[in-house]
């Protein structure tokens, strides 16, 4: 039984081996180019844009108030890529700098602008905004969750 263990052992040895190289050599790659792994993972999978939070929860906000929310873009090529304009999900969202480009491998925040509507009872609502952009890339949907309460 013991021999068994050990066959097994030495014919997984290799891969597992490998497979560890593999993995070392993608973590610092992906530290290098990108500074975190899950930007390498997103440039393997094809995608040209990381954007950070896809979702914002605003929390509790009183009627009338405005926030505004930073959203990083990351760019993961080596050209520029400009960000078109936004669809947004109500007059109460809007992102005021587009259209802007962002510069190849470089990281750029805009701020997304709230303004909570007047209600007469307490209101939650999630909003999405997609994003487009002048690359062959499918549009992208942030959300924007909120709780609105009356001003007393």
């Amino acid at each position: 039984m013991k021999r068994c263990w050990v066959a097994i052992l030495k014919t997984l040895s290799v891969p597992i081996g490998i497979a560890t190289v593999v993995l070392l050599v993608f973590a610092a790659w992906s530290l290098f180019y990108y500074g975190d792994m899950q930007c390498g993972l997103a440039r393997l999978a094809g995608k040209s844009l990381v954007i950070e939070p896809y979702r914002i929860d605003l929390g509790t906000v009183t009627s009338g108030e405005r926030r505004e929310v930073p959203i990083r873009f990351r760019n993961l090529t080596r050209n520029p890529i400009t960000v078109l304009g936004a669809q947004v999900g109500c007059s109460c969202l809007s992102i005021p700098d587009l259209p802007v480009a962002i510069p190849g491998g470089e990281v750029l925040a805009l701020e997304v602008q709230f303004h909570a509507d007047f209600v007469s009872k307490e209101t939650k609502i999630g909003t999405p905004i997609s994003l487009h952009f002048d690359i062959d890339q499918p549009q992208q949907v942030l959300e924007i969750i909120v709780t609105i309460i009356p001003k007393t």
